[in-house]
Parts: structure tokens; C-alpha cells; sequence
């Protein structure tokens, strides 16, 4: 599926930097010379906040680290670096020095310094059409086959509730869960509402898969940096800038261009 991209951010990230820089001045940063970049990495199928370009991850998240890698004085670089498990597991050991975005969970927190949550986003059940059932609760997916991909949580609650009673099978991708919901060996999939709309269009399984309503949960982004981290001390600073790109709703700005890349008007 051929990608359009019909805009830049690059212009409306460096208005953001001149602006922060009238505001907060310039920080910096209480690391080494020798440790001035930055690896983070992101989950390679959420977008609009992150998502796979070639070698890189892109999207929301990605350009707010760049917003704060201008501010902090620090290069930043935003590799792929394989499927949502692979990211975080090198996150955790270390190997990166942290994730563009991330769901926050008390077993999570013990691996990673988080931020202030920088954006809501919903979790949806999605089925295959013509196989809807009610959702009317959690306890609707008792006793039905479900799939979810590899890594990814969906509130602690939520997550509580699906570990003890329902049956979730985990996959590598997206498009194995669609995959398994169109050959009828699952009744349903778990994943981020927008994430899973855009799946569903570029590999042209829109007319047969479809989100039911209402939500499982609404879970909220943030930044996370490995405890392993030499960054991990410039959190407090992170958080300061944070507040003023959600204040003066640039955050917001960037979720509404990165959405309209593909086509999609998305209101978090």
C-alpha cells in the first residue's frame, strides 16, 4: 500500500522549538559529553503516535522527542528495531535508552521512569463483519477466542480481568490478529482503537473487520526511559516541557497532522 505524505512537520516542529525556547530558556542536560544521543525506540504498528517508516519509527511520539532533543541540546535517534516485544525487552536490559511511548503498569514501572501521560487512547474489541456480538461488558468475551499482539497492555484493570478469565491468544502482528478473525479461528481482537482502523485499511481488511462499541478501556501515553538510562535524570525537565506542548496543545496539533497523513481526522 503506497503511502501518501502530503505535508511536512518539519516547519511546525521548529515554530514549537523557538517557542520553547522564549519560554523555558535552554536546559542542561546532567549527562556526560559522551552520552549526548539518545536511542528510543516505539511500537512498530500505532500510529498516528508511532509506527514503522523504512528503519525508523515515526509519528507523534518520535517528533516529541524531537521537540525535546532541540530543547535539552541532546541528538536523538528513533531506530526500528523489530516487533513491540523485541522494543521493549531492549528497553528494559538497557540496550535502548527508552521508548517513544509507552502504557504505564506497576510490573512496567519497575523497568522505566515515566512521564506526566501526554495523551489518551482508546482500546477497542474488533470482529470480524457479520460475527458481531453484544459488548456490553468485559465478561461478554468469557468463553469466545480472542487475540492480542505480543507486548501490549491495555489498563491494568483490563489486563487483570483478561489474565484470570478470558482466553487471549498473542501474536507478533497486527495482521496475523486480522488474519485469524477472518478464517474464523478467533471471535475477536484487542488492540488500540485508531491503531487498529488504520491496520485494517492498509491491508485492505476495512470491509471486513470492524470495532465494537463501547470501549474495553481508555489508556493514556507516555514517555518512558529505561532505569538504565543516563537520561533517565533529565525526567523532571522531560515533564516541564511536556506540560507546556500539552498547554498550548501542540501535542494535540501533532496527533491531527500525523492522523490526517492517512486520511483520518482522529479526535483523542
Amino acid at each position: 500500500m503506497k503511502k501518501e505524505k502530503p505535508f511536512s512537520t518539519n516547519s511546525f516542529i521548529t515554530l514549537v522549538f523557538v517557542m520553547l525556547v522564549a519560554f523555558f530558556g535552554v536546559f542542561t542536560p546532567q549527562v556526560s559529553a559522551a552520552e549526548k544521543t539518545m536511542v528510543v525506540s516505539g511500537h512498530p504498528e500505532y500510529p498516528p503516535f508511532m509506527w514503522r517508516e523504512g528503519h525508523v519509527i515515526e509519528g507523534v511520539g518520535p517528533d516529541i522527542f524531537q521537540l525535546l532533543s532541540q530543547e535539552l541540546g541532546i541528538q536523538i535517534e528513533t531506530p526500528y528495531l523489530g516487533n513491540w516485544e523485541e522494543v521493549q525487552n531492549k528497553a528494559r536490559l538497557g540496550e535502548i535508552d527508552g521508548l517513544v511511548a509507552l502504557y504505564y503498569s506497576e510490573e512496567r514501572a519497575q523497568y522505566y521512569q515515566y512521564s506526566i501521560p501526554f495523551a489518551e487512547d482508546p482500546v477497542a474489541i474488533f470482529v470480524l463483519s457479520g460475527h458481531e456480538f453484544p459488548f456490553v461488558n468485559w465478561e461478554t468475551l468469557i468463553g469466545k477466542k480472542g487475540v492480542s499482539t505480543l507486548g501490549d497492555i491495555y489498563g491494568e484493570e483490563f489486563d487483570t480481568f483478561a489474565e484470570e478469565k478470558l482466553t487471549i491468544k498473542r501474536l507478533k502482528t497486527v495482521e496475523e490478529c486480522f488474519q485469524k478473525l477472518i478464517d474464523k479461528k478467533a471471535e475477536y481482537f484487542v488492540f488500540a482503537l485508531y491503531p487498529g482502523l488504520y491496520a485494517a485499511s492498509l491491508y485492505n481488511v476495512s470491509d471486513q473487520i470492524l470495532p465494537l462499541s463501547p470501549y474495553v478501556s481508555v489508556v493514556q501515553w507516555h514517555i518512558a526511559i529505561s532505569l538504565k538510562s543516563p537520561f533517565v535524570s533529565l525526567m523532571p525537565q522531560i515533564d516541564a516541557i511536556l506540560e507546556k506542548l500539552i498547554e498550548d496543545q501542540t501535542i494535540e496539533n501533532l496527533v491531527s497532522l500525523h492522523s490526517q497523513k492517512w486520511g483520518k481526522d482522529w479526535q483523542l
